[in-house]
């Protein structure tokens, strides 16, 4: 049965009334605009069409909680360099289920950190090459 906006089919139908799963959540777009105008002006991280950009709610708390370890007072994020290995130029904003970031021993240019929500704490965890010494500093 197809969700309808008569109230009375939405009552009787429990697909409609069903909450949202917290791993299918996505962080809102006026945050990660935030987030972007805040990073752009860094260098190492320059311009950001420069860069395929993921962004996500952190992940890390108790699983068993109604979040499920999803946590929405972080978004986390990784840059990772645009035009090799087929990564383009681009951001993505992306659920728990669709994050697929991960360890990569290619070189490229790369960077991660996190953005508290409720301070609005910026954190560059690390920016540079994969065999930069010096990539954690940003």
């Amino acid at each position: 049965m197809r969700c309808s906006a008569l109230i009375g089919l939405m009552l009787l139908s429990p697909a409609c009334t069903r909450e949202t799963d917290p791993r299918d959540l996505r962080p809102a777009t006026e945050l990660v605009d935030r987030i972007e105008a805040r990073l752009a002006g860094r260098p190492c991280i320059g311009a950001l069409d420069r860069w395929e950009r993921h962004y996500g709610y952190g992940l890390g708390g108790d699983h068993r909680s109604p979040d499920q370890g999803v946590e929405r007072d972080r978004i986390t994020f990784a840059f990772v360099q645009a035009g090799i290995y087929g990564f383009r130029s681009r951001r993505l904003i992306l659920s728990a289920r669709e994050w697929r970031i991960g360890t990569d021993s290619r070189q490229m240019r790369f960077a991660f950190g996190e953005y508290d929500v409720p301070s609005g704490r910026l954190t560059v965890h690390g920016c540079g090459g994969n065999s930069d010494p010096d990539s954690a500093r940003s």
